[in-house]
């Protein structure tokens, strides 16, 4: 009877509140003669708040115009159409002009407010579209049979252990890295292929970190298998990703993002989408710092105290994206 009882309330609650909100639209509209969208693009200045702030309206709207245009802009992010800059920038260009039309808001007199909501429109499904490229990768499973991952995964003992010969593709020596055992393929398995790279990555554009993060992980007192952390930060950054939380980093990441646009040409689409998941690797590395960090700071009495200590780090990760101007960013100097 009680839980029936909240049940009733809370569809009172959510249906005035959903009232009140359409009659403050309106009153805002007369009052201001700007609709929604057009207050939020001018009264934020770019970056996660009004990315967000823009996207959560979108998302409200029941104009059925404004829904066809974001059902294009997500065709266009699922069937490859969005990578190319040329087919980005028609979809989303198109889609800007449909909603203008749908709102009524003139885009000759509201030229501003047209390039910003272009701005936002790229950043969010460029968000959308990293996502679905991380599903798959984390969901690709590491083959043996695949030249091109065991290379990757060699190549990863050649850059970090420079001097040192490998005795065998499967061998103890592996466990210097910090992976589990003699076969590291069996260690990707929850993070799969995307695990592998966030490992290739950091050892390869950042090799002074990669080396002193394993340092680190042969302290006397406070060691950590290296390969294992690398493989589950790079899971936990796909998933703040994929349910949405690390959005507050990579909005706020929009000058290097829409940057990419100038930066590669019109029908490269290879280069746009491996831009783009660099700037997730370079999360993962963010993440991998901090962890560090704070196992070192932590100084636990042995690796039992991982999970309470991995548990506390992921707690205060969501914690500090829930800020507006959240945005990670690797500074070597502090390593």
């Amino acid at each position: 009877m009680f839980k029936y009882i909240l049940t009733i309330l809370y569809t009172l609650y959510c249906w005035v509140a959903t009232l009140v909100r359409r009659v403050g639209k309106v009153f805002m509209r007369k009052v201001t003669r700007l609709t929604e969208l057009q207050r939020i693009v001018y009264g934020e200045v770019l970056g996660f708040r009004r990315i967000k702030r823009v996207e959560e309206s979108l998302m409200r709207s029941k104009n059925p115009d404004v829904i066809r245009a974001l059902e294009e802009l997500d065709c266009g992010v699922l069937d490859g159409r969005f990578e190319a800059r040329g087919t980005r920038k028609v979809l989303v260009m198109k889609a800007t002009a449909d909603i203008s039309t749908a709102k009524k808001i003139n885009m000759k007199l509201h030229s501003r407010f047209v390039n910003g909501l272009q701005e936002c429109l790229e950043m969010i499904f460029a968000f959308k579209y990293l996502c679905a490229k991380l599903k798959v990768l984390r969901d690709t499973p590491y083959s043996s049979d695949k030249d091109e991952d065991e290379d990757k995964l060699l190549q990863l003992w050649t850059k970090m252990m420079k001097g040192t010969e490998l005795s065998g593709r499967k061998s103890k020596q592996w466990e210097i890295l910090g992976f589990q055992g003699s076969d590291p393929a069996t260690d990707f398995r929850g993070g799969g292929i995307l695990s592998l790279d966030s490992l290739s990555f950091i050892t390869s554009r950042y090799p002074e970190v990669s080396q002193r993060l394993l340092h680190n992980s042969h302290h006397p007192l406070y060691s950590y298998p290296y390969a294992l952390v690398v493989i589950q930060i790079s899971f936990l950054a796909a998933n703040l990703c994929l349910e949405g939380v690390a959005k507050t980093h990579f909005y706020n990441r929009y000058p290097v993002i829409l940057r990419l646009d100038r930066e590669v040409s019109p029908m490269d689409n290879v280069m746009w989408r491996a831009e783009l998941i660099k700037l997730f690797h370079e999360f993962t590395t963010s993440l991998l710092i901090d962890f560090d960090s704070l196992w070192m700071a932590s100084k636990p009495k042995s690796i039992m105290a991982y999970s309470e200590i991995k548990s506390v780090f992921d707690k205060t990760v969501i914690k500090k994206l829930k800020s507006d101007t959240t945005c990670y960013l690797i500074e070597v100097r502090t390593i």
